[in-house]
């Protein structure tokens, strides 16, 4: 039942390219773009703080991993589909995929809230991919964001908090 979705997306071409490019490649898209513009704004930290966030919740993702390893859909259920060729020896649970793109959101959200919206949109779609691809269960989708979101707001609190006030100078 559950890969119902996915194997009827599996079967349209169109749709199979839509879900590759989300599952794939939407991510990359996502970190050059946050780079490009960080860049031409010249605003560093906001670039080096959501780079650090990415990093620390894909740590935290791998000491999950060697605690609960699970099989991907398409290795343990019969019908799932595989759009993106993913090795069968990696792991599902919890997405590092998801966990990036909504450490990316969060860290970008709460520089600025105007783009809230359009940044976690972003994030959504790159885990609806996931899943659509035949790559991920929804908790493995659910659990990777909820990380990534709870890391970069740590760090983003870390920043503002502990950081800036330590290297401002007092006048």
């Amino acid at each position: 039942m559950l890969a119902l979705i996915p194997s009827i997306i599996a079967r349209h071409r169109i749709a199979r390219i839509v879900v590759i490019f989300l599952a794939k490649f939407l991510i990359w898209l996502m970190g050059a773009w946050i780079a490009i513009m960080m860049l031409q704004q010249r605003t560093y930290p906001i670039l080096l703080w959501s780079s650090v966030s990415v990093i620390v919740a894909l740590s935290i993702q791998q000491l999950v991993a060697l605690f609960w390893f699970r099989q991907r859909p398409f290795v343990q259920e019969p019908g799932w589909p595989n759009l993106i060729h993913a090795s069968a020896h990696t792991k599902s649970f919890p997405s590092d995929h998801a966990a990036a793109a909504f450490a990316l959101a969060t860290s970008i959200s709460i520089a600025d809230p105007s783009v809230m919206l359009f940044w976690y949109g972003l994030a959504l779609l790159v885990t609806v991919g996931r899943y659509l691809a035949g790559v991920h269960y929804i908790s493995d989708l659910i659990v990777g964001a909820l990380i990534g979101s709870v890391i970069a707001s740590g760090v983003m609190f870390f920043v503002s908090q502990v950081w800036t006030p330590m290297y401002t100078p007092l006048y």
